[in-house]
């Protein structure tokens, strides 16, 4: 049973001394009166969001118990063989044979946790929108978009609407999308890099083209039916940046 699904006086007997049950460990800075702390972990090297989220939520609760100079709480970074490193607390459980009200704190944040995994909703929320983002960045898109700087939120918000699956969280660190359906969104989203064919008939006449080869070759076809003028030019999205950009080509 875990500290929070207990009630106050149990758990903080249960958590009375509880690291020196831990196995292979060792605390050379522990405080004089150690047999009465308890040390509780909140993250580590490999925390997913949820984790490192709860990790704050909580350092932000304990905050005011870190002051002073005999603090009732302390932060602790301990090396682990299997993570590499782990973060959390020393909570002095009891002061003069009182529970203390750092240790009422924490208990109350364990409790909400046992019922609700999530501290802090928004938190959570905006760390996974921000480690979408970061993953759509990664993966990138093909040479034939040329979006704005700012791509990326526009990307997530158009999936989000349109195929949400692509950007849902899947492992606990933020939704990857695929550079497919990155392209999808580009797409709809108006940033495809065209080819525009250019030429005179019984009046000016523009052709779209996804291709450059594509372009070409109906410049080709254009001209070996004497058509004359024909060209074709690269045509980037017209978002404010580019409105003005175009590389002509014949």
């Amino acid at each position: 049973m875990q500290l929070g699904e207990m009630d106050l006086e149990t758990a903080a007997r249960e958590a009375r001394g509880n690291w020196q049950k831990f196995d292979c460990f060792a605390w050379h800075d522990r405080p004089e009166d150690s047999e009465e702390w308890a040390i509780v972990y909140t993250h580590n090297r490999d925390s997913d969001l949820l984790d490192q989220s709860n990790a704050d939520a909580i350092d932000k609760a304990l905050a005011p118990f870190t002051e002073g100079d005999n603090p009732d709480v302390r932060a602790e970074h301990h090396g682990h063989w299997a993570c590499g490193w782990i973060d959390g607390y020393a909570i002095r459980v009891y002061r003069n044979g009182q529970i203390t009200e750092a240790f009422r704190a924490y208990h109350e944040l364990a409790a909400r946790l046992a019922d609700y995994p999530i501290l802090d909703e928004e938190d959570h929320s905006r760390r996974e929108y921000e480690a979408t983002l970061e993953n759509l960045r990664n993966e990138g898109f093909a040479d034939c978009y040329a979006p704005p700087e700012e791509w990326a939120g526009e990307v997530f918000s158009w999936l989000w609407d349109h195929n949400q699956s692509a950007v849902e969280n899947r492992d606990g660190n933020g939704g990857y999308a695929t550079k497919e359906e990155i392209g999808e969104a580009l797409d709809a989203l108006g940033y495809r890099i065209l080819w525009v064919v250019s030429y005179v008939d019984t009046g000016e006449v523009r052709e779209e083209y996804r291709e450059e080869s594509e372009a070409q070759e109906r410049c080709e076809a254009l001209r070996a039916d004497g058509v004359l003028g024909a060209t074709y030019c690269e045509q980037l999205p017209t978002y404010e940046e580019n409105n003005n950009d175009a590389n002509t080509a014949t």
